[in-house]
């Protein structure tokens, strides 16, 4: 488990990177890999600061789960700007 000043430094070295955005929602919102690369951008609400994880990714194949919520929203901006 990482210290908060770990991630902190670990979001500053990544911030560059082009998966910044995957990195950061897998270290403050607890979303996993296949969550994350399941993301399409009509599950992104940015104007409510809401993701929806309506699908999960597993080798490269689509499963569909139920609907949760997570935040993590500013990334998602930089990233789609």
């Amino acid at each position: 488990m990482w210290e908060f000043d770990d991630v902190q430094a670990f979001l500053k070295a990544a911030s560059l990177h082009c998966w910044y955005s995957a990195f950061y929602l897998a270290v403050t919102t607890g979303m996993r890999r296949g969550q994350i690369l399941g993301l399409r951008w009509k599950d992104v609400d940015l104007e409510k600061g809401i993701l929806y994880v309506r699908q999960t990714l597993k080798d490269g194949k689509q499963f569909l789960t139920g609907a949760k919520t997570a935040s993590g929203v500013s990334p998602m901006r930089r990233w789609r700007s």
